[in-house]
C-alpha cells in the first residue's frame, strides 16, 4: 500500500486549491456550531463524537489501518480509532472521521475504512483536507512556511522545519 511521499505534495496542494473554500466553510461551521465550547480541538472533537455517536479507541497492530466508521441500525454510527498508531495520526483520523459524521446526510457506506495512503475520491480528499486544517492553523503554518527566517531554505528543508515546529 503506497504511503504519501514528498513527490505527492504538488498534486495534493493542487487538489486542495480546488476544494479550499468549501472545506474552510466546513471547518468554520464545525468550530462555530458544533465544537464544544472551552475544549481544545482534539478533545472537543472526541467529545462531540461521543455525544452523537459511539467512539471506540483501541489498538489494532496494522501499520496501514487508521480507523473506520460503521453504521448501526440507529442514527448513531460507530467511530473506531486505531490507538496503536502514533498520536498525531490518531488525531488526523479523528478529524477525518468527524468530517464524515458531520456530513452524514450524504450516503455513508456501511463500513468506511481509513488507511495510510492517498485516496483521491472526492469525499475522502475533502475529509483529509478538513482534518489537516483542524490539526494545523493554516495562517500560522503559512506565516511559518513563508517567513523571512526560512526564505532561503529549499522546499524540502522548509517542510522538515514545519514538521518539527508543528509536531506537538
Amino acid at each position: 500500500m503506497p504511503e504519501i511521499t514528498f513527490d505527492d505534495l504538488p498534486k495534493l496542494l493542487e487538489e486542495n486549491k480546488e476544494i479550499r473554500s468549501e472545506i474552510h466553510m466546513e471547518v468554520n461551521n464545525y468550530l462555530q456550531a458544533y465544537h464544544p465550547k472551552g475544549w481544545n480541538r482534539i478533545d472537543g472533537a472526541k467529545k462531540f463524537i461521543e455525544q452523537k455517536h459511539y467512539l471506540i479507541e483501541a489498538p489494532i497492530h496494522d501499520s496501514t489501518f487508521g480507523g473506520f466508521i460503521r453504521t448501526t441500525n440507529t442514527e448513531k454510527s460507530i467511530c473506531y480509532i486505531n490507538s496503536a498508531q502514533p498520536r498525531m495520526y490518531q488525531n488526523f483520523v479523528v478529524f477525518h472521521e468527524l468530517y464524515h459524521l458531520l456530513n452524514s446526510f450524504r450516503k455513508i457506506e456501511k463500513l468506511h475504512f481509513i488507511e495510510a495512503e492517498i485516496d483521491n475520491r472526492s469525499e475522502e480528499r475533502k475529509a483529509d483536507y478538513f482534518a489537516s486544517l483542524l490539526l494545523l492553523d493554516e495562517y500560522e503554518l503559512r506565516s511559518f512556511f513563508s517567513g523571512p527566517e526560512n526564505e532561503k531554505e529549499t522546499l524540502f528543508t522548509k517542510i522538515l522545519l514545519c514538521m518539527n515546529a508543528f509536531s506537538s
